[in-house]
């Protein structure tokens, strides 16, 4: 850490006590530094764990209800081999789909126009 950080944690009372030494001399107590950095390692947020094939397949499995539902309806399955299916993976697979896309997904995902 740079001095002036160090300063800027002294004051804001997010780093240790210094000890006067002297004229202009500071110095910090060893084992009280070391416990502010072991809780420092202690409140990191630890990594994500690696997503493993029977969780990935689970992810795509939800994926794929969520895109049934918004193309077909409730309560409709999506077979994928079928052209509603692919259509749906096309979906899944746009990085840049918007609201927009979705009504020009599926026929069924289309509103309906009513008769006047």
């Amino acid at each position: 850490m740079s001095r002036t950080m160090v300063n800027k944690y002294r004051q804001q009372g997010r780093f240790p006590q210094h000890v006067d030494l002297g004229d202009r001399r500071i110095g910090f107590v060893k084992a009280e530094v070391v416990d502010w950095i072991n809780a420092k390692i202690a409140a990191r947020v630890p990594p994500p764990k690696p997503v493993g094939p029977d969780q990935l397949r689970a992810k795509v499995a939800q994926a794929y209800e969520v895109i049934a539902i918004l193309l077909l309806g409730e309560g409709k399955s999506l077979d994928v081999a079928m052209p509603e299916g692919k259509r749906a993976l096309e979906y899944f697979r746009c990085a840049g789909y918007n609201a927009r896309f979705l009504p020009f997904a599926h026929p069924s995902a289309r509103p309906k126009k009513e008769r006047t």
